[in-house]
């Protein structure tokens, strides 16, 4: 593997602080492997914990077979005959036997306390004083042993379940770059279908584990209560239905919320893809009224889910406390009296029987949609792989030899390519040209192997290299996409960077060539990326060059130089074989051989005199595409001219904004930017509570508080008179008046349990809904300038994700978190009351349990953005792999990134693994912490035995439970510090520099204004930002109503700048713009840009009708939209107003659109933005108004002014378009 690529492994991992060790070794310290790491690792910081032997590069050989036994041979095939199923089990047999011997451990160990505690409370039989030490000895080991059974079968499992999900990915990514299949159905094989079986396999062993647990505890629960005993465990079963119920009910509502949110984020997106011709328009209202309604219903949809679920909540916070109300109900009702043994034993084996019982539901999911995931991986495994076809075979001296061969797609019967004759000698340049559909990429696919041959003979000479029609670039640094699979030759890569025109870009990067593009980097124009996929292929220095459509759509100038100095028979490639699909006629003069291709055939072939002297199809085919007439140029260029001038390309659309604002930053290390989503906030905890308390509103957020502290006061008054009652069985008071003041309790534990989620609920909805109406209205009303430089993702992601944190999981986590809260301190308090001793001997507990909390919540915040790190990359490689699967399979590169993804494979699971240690580090040291607080109670409870046997019972029972309300709490505690990122990440774009006033009724113009169309601009300066070189210099221009003027300036001249001015996209530095004897400093935004017509260069066209399209305020009459139509000559393709119309469009008539928007208005004054399609016929639509034309190049036939900045200054004159 290339040494460029190899330190990527433990990159992110070297940050990893001591917090993270302490949590990670101590655990170890807890477990079987304690020797080992004693015995291996004297320097515990050395390194981190890893998979060893479990690398993902091993787990290949045994869920493949390799046809000659050679690991690194990457082609299998999968055992035909096997289930996959069985295969995985065979892969972790040894972790999931361990797991599973664990498993009978702890089920031993389960119900032990139970009869510890039975011993403990039973007062009937005579024992000795050292008896009760010895069951409070045997109670503290028994709960310590239990936890390190718990944490060690768990253990077992997660790394059976990582080796098994490795293996399934490598399978997987390893199969997918020798398939066709589409790369979505591909990232949800290795996404969601891999995590169902990762999640199957972690709690393989519970499924007869949890079972049996559960059967064991209603044998015991029977043993104590009695038939009483299955009235409870019936009201537990119905509560599961219950469950069942409210959770389709609040899915619908769900659903509905969903498709809402849907529709709000594709407006949104087509929104701000399109907000710089929005502003043109003025049409921001619109499309905030649209996108604020849709967010209307869509939080009332939430409301309702929410809502519905609150309102049953209790069936899961309180369903311990319910379940305990029917039982001991039932108890008394027949009969029988409260005894202090039995009640609190049963008391705590109620609370036991939960977690089999939620196990086991969760054991159902988790293993339908496991075994669905493996159906499907098995039968994507099984798909053919695509066959190359044959490769140094004999081809008679050629590159490539095709004879009567015919290619079909993958699951089509019918043949695409059919009957191609074809003999390409070494070195030749062969131009295959054809109408749209005609066959010209899909020979070059067949080239590829992408396609299946069904008949004839295929041969290929030499190694490929191939460039498509849309440019392949990976998420790294420019070097290395450049680089790909070579190492660096530094006279060759300053020679190919020279040649690619790609020396001025570089220069103008941010880090030069180290910095990072792609997705995740530094957005490139497509011209740029085409020069970057071609000075890739140009370095491998391949035998056969496939280039689908290179010159498409390029400027003359550039598509001419990569021509002479690339393509071209004076260019690098020169003595190489190059087959190149193109629509442009100029070049075609220049070529050895032209291959003519008409449905999937061949029709003509031959040299472009022969062609064209045959008069056949190749004439009519240039007939067709409008350049028989053409002219053949002579396209040679000069290699002495100062390229840095000519090429001197753009990074993003405008030009001018980009080189005015960017600043170079220090040296970026490549594929490792870690995006804001990842980013660790470096605000506390507390000034993230008091922040969200402040966003909800302070006196909401102190009722709910209050709510909870109630609600948890009533669960813990509810087993304290439990206590009482038991300890007052004598008959003194009747059993019916204790049970209805228990019932009060826990009756009203449920009714504030469901007011405190309803009042949260409603509080933070409420607060969602206005902080996304503030969010809304600052992205739209923020400047040109600061939009260019926010990337749209990062707005889309706040409005999608952060804001379904906001809706739902915030509330939902600080809900549960505000229980917990409450719950400790209320059993503590309960404990503390058996003696005042057990307060003293809390105190180095509690010292102990907040020491642990801050090491979890440093080593948990760490680990998050670990985890999130390292499966970055892995996503991105993922991305970059299945896009770029055709020049994989061109260049045989499938080792490379199959070693890349083994080793981000291996660097994510060791930062999984250690999460889960980490946070079993945290259950065990919690589970000892408990039991050392449950041997303190137990000991005081033997001396303090005048308390009441029932509230002593209490006290041990709590005491026991507290291990689970402090992991709660400590796990919650992490999850809302977490979750509130996403508010900070909204409120951070407060940051957003904002545009001028959008309406200013003291200066508001009349509604004809402009009147006439006379526009002066007098010593107008313009930069993009304090403190920047000014773009424009003291730009002084008189335009006179009616007047046309083209405005004509090249790449950085100005042209861009001086429209955004005249739109007020941005503010001018000095000077002034007049238009009818007004400044538009002056006015408001709206008044400006909707007086104001314009014909911009990107036509924007959005999801919708025809209507919508044309006049989204709805101002206009039918009449008149039909009237623009047939000016536009729109009318004869549209039958009716209300006809949805989308992407389907062509250029032309999506520049029409634009046209007739602008006749609408019979505007005053036009602005036509045409800098790459210099055309004058535009001006003829208005021919009373005055018609600003901003362009690249003089226009031919221009009956106007023509102004030439350069440089940001004005030049008056006559220019030629030469």
């Amino acid at each position: 593997m290339s040494t460029q690529w190899s330190d990527e492994r433990n990159r992110l991992l070297v940050d990893t602080n001591e917090e993270i060790l302490i949590c990670h070794y101590s655990f170890k310290m807890t477990c079987a492997q304690f020797y080992n790491y004693v015995k291996e690792e004297n320097d515990l910081t050395k390194k981190l914990p890893s998979l060893e032997d479990d690398a993902t590069e091993n787990l290949l050989d045994e869920i493949s077979e390799s046809q000659d036994g050679n690991r690194r041979n990457f082609g299998y095939v999968y055992p035909n005959g096997k289930s996959l199923f069985t295969i995985l089990l065979r892969i972790s047999k040894k972790f999931l036997t361990l797991a599973s011997i664990l498993e009978v451990v702890y089920t031993l160990f389960y119900f032990l306390p139970v009869c510890i505690l039975s011993l403990l409370l039973d007062n009937e039989k005579e024992r000795q004083e050292w008896h009760n030490y010895l069951y409070a000895s045997a109670l503290f080991i028994t709960l310590v042993f239990s936890s390190f059974a718990d944490s060690q079968r768990k253990y077992y499992g997660l790394m059976g379940a990582l080796r098994i999900k490795t293996a399934v990915m490598n399978a997987v990514f390893q199969k997918a770059l020798k398939v066709s299949e589409q790369s979505k159905s591909i990232k949800q094989l290795l996404t969601t279908d891999s995590d169902n079986i990762f999640q199957m396999i972690c709690v393989m062993t519970e499924v007869w584990g949890a079972p049996i647990r559960l059967l064991a505890g209603i044998y015991i629960f029977w043993y104590f209560l009695g038939p009483a005993c299955f009235i409870g465990i019936a009201s537990a079963m119905i509560l599961i239905p219950m469950n069942i119920i409210v959770e389709q009910g609040a899915s619908y509502f769900q659903n509905k919320g969903q498709d809402k949110k849907r529709q709000r984020i594709s407006i949104l997106t087509e929104f701000l893809q399109g907000i710089k011709v929005l502003k043109f328009y003025a049409w921001e209202e619109y499309f905030c009224e649209d996108i604020m309604s849709i967010r209307k219903s869509e939080i009332s949809e939430i409301r309702k889910m929410e809502f519905l679920r609150v309102s049953f909540r209790f069936l899961f916070l309180s369903a311990f406390s319910l379940v305990s109300l029917i039982t001991f109900s039932a108890y008394i009702l027949m009969g029988n009296s409260m005894d202090v043994k039995t009640v609190f034993v049963s008391f705590y084996l109620i609370w036991l029987l939960r977690t089999p019982f939620r196990n086991i539901l969760h054991l159902l999911a988790h293993f339908v949609q496991g075994l669905t995931s493996i159906k499907r991986i098995q039968l994507f495994l099984e798909t053919a792989e695509l066959s190359n076809i044959s490769v140094d075979a004999d081809t008679q001296g050629n590159s490539v030899l095709l004879t009567n061969a015919s290619f079909s797609w993958e699951g089509m019967d019918i043949s695409c390519l059919k009957y191609l004759n074809l003999r390409i000698p070494k070195g030749s340049l062969i131009a295959v040209v054809g109408e749209t559909r005609s066959g010209k990429s899909s020979l070059l696919r067949a080239l590829l192997g992408e396609m299946h041959k069904t008949d004839g003979i295929a041969c290929l000479n030499g190694e490929l290299s191939y460039v498509g029609e849309e440019p392949w670039i990976q998420n790294a640094t420019v070097e290395k996409n450049i680089l790909f699979l070579k190492t660096k030759d530094q006279k060759l890569y300053h020679k190919t960077l020279e040649a690619c025109a790609l020396l001025p870009d570089i220069e103008n990067l941010p880090a030069g060539e180290e910095t990072e593009i792609g997705q995740k980097g530094v957005h490139l124009s497509h011209h740029q990326k085409l020069k970057v996929e071609l000075a890739r292929a140009v370095y491998q220095n391949a035998d056969v060059y496939l280039l689908d459509n290179p010159l498409r759509n390029l400027e003359a100038p550039l598509a001419e130089h990569l021509w002479h100095r690339v393509i071209g028979r004076s260019g690098l490639l020169k003595l190489k074989t190059r087959i190149f699909t193109t629509t442009r006629e100029e070049f075609l003069p220049l070529v050895d051989f032209i291959l003519l291709m008409k449905d999937g055939r061949i029709m003509e072939q031959g040299t472009y005199s022969q062609l064209k002297e045959k008069q056949g199809h190749f004439v009519e085919y240039l007939s067709a595409s409008g350049s028989v007439n053409t002219p053949e140029k002579d396209s040679k260029h000069s290699e002495k001219e100062d390229h840095t001038e000519l090429f001197h390309n753009k990074f993003g659309k405008q030009s001018d904004l980009w080189y005015s604002t960017a600043v170079a930053p220090a040296k970026i290390e490549p594929e490792h930017l870690v995006t804001d989503e990842i980013t660790v906030s470096s605000k506390g905890f507390g000034y993230k509570i008091t922040d969200f308390l402040k966003t909800i509103g302070f006196a909401l957020a102190t009722f709910s508080i209050l709510i909870a502290g109630l609600a948890c006061a009533c669960e813990v008054a509810s087993g304290v008179w439990l206590s009482e009652w038991t300890d007052r069985h004598d008959g003194t008071k009747n059993p019916t008046d204790s049970l209805l003041i228990y019932i009060g309790f826990i009756c009203s534990q449920i009714f504030l349990t469901i007011v405190c989620g309803l009042v949260i609920f409603a509080t933070t909805t409420a607060a969602s809904e206005k902080l996304h109406t503030w969010l809304l209205i600052r992205i739209v009303r923020a400047s040109q300038t600061a939009l260019e430089m926010t990337p749209i993702q990062k707005i889309i992601h706040s409005f999608d994700t952060d804001f379904h944190y906001a809706d739902e999981k915030i509330p939902e986590t600080f809900y549960v978190w505000l229980m917990a809260i409450f719950r400790v301190p209320a059993l503590l308090v309960v404990i503390f009351v058996v003696s005042p001793f057990l307060a003293l001997f809390a105190i180095p507990l509690i010292f102990i349990f907040l020491v642990v909390q801050k090491l979890y919540l440093l080593a948990w915040q760490q680990l998050q953005h670990l985890t999130t790190a390292t499966s970055c990359p892995l996503s991105n490689l993922l991305e970059d792999a299945l896009h770029g699967s055709s020049h994989i399979r061109a260049t045989q590169s499938f080792s490379h990134f199959y070693e890349r993804f083994h080793l981000k494979m291996d660097t994510h699971n060791n930062c999984c693994l250690l999460f889960f240690l980490v946070s079993r580090w945290l259950s065990c040291s919690i589970d000892i912490i408990t039991s050392f607080l449950v041997l303190g109670t137990t000991v005081m409870a033997i001396y303090e035995r005048d308390k009441g046997d029932g509230f002593i019972g209490l006290a041990i029972v709590y005491s026991m439970q507290i291990s689970e309300a402090l992991t709660t709490l400590v796990y919650m505690n992490s999850m809302i510090n977490n979750d509130l990122i996403a508010f900070e990440r909204i409120k951070s774009f407060s940051q957003l520099k904002q545009e001028s006033e959008w309406e200013d009724p003291a200066n508001q113009p009349l509604s004809s204004w402009p009147d006439s169309g006379q526009i002066l601009i007098q010593n107008l300066s313009t930069a993009y930002g304090e403190g920047l070189h000014p773009v424009l210099h003291d730009i002084t221009l008189s335009i006179e109503p009616g007047e046309k003027v083209a405005i004509v300036g090249k790449e950085e001249s100005g042209t861009s700048t001086l429209l955004y001015t005249l739109l007020r996209l941005i503010e001018p530095l000095k000077g002034q713009i007049i238009i009818d004897s007004i400044n538009i400093s002056n006015l408001g935004l709206k008044d400006l840009r909707s007086s104001l017509a314009i014909v911009p260069q990107e036509s924007l066209i959005f999801s919708g009708t025809v209507r919508q399209n044309l006049d989204p305020k709805q101002k206009y009459k039918d009449d008149e939209l039909w009237r623009v139509l047939e000016l536009t000559n729109l009318k004869t393709s549209i039958s009716n107003l209300d006809f949805m119309i989308g992407d389907y469009l062509s250029a032309e008539e999506k520049y029409l659109f634009s046209i007739a928007r602008c006749l609408l208005k019979k505007p005053k004054i036009v602005i036509i933005d045409e800098l790459e399609t210099p055309n004058s016929r535009q001006t003829q639509f208005f021919p009373e108004s005055t018609v600003l034309s901003f362009c690249g190049e003089p226009l031919p036939d221009f009956n106007g002014r023509t102004i030439r900045l350069m440089s940001g200054e004005a030049i008056e004159g006559e220019f030629s378009s030469a």
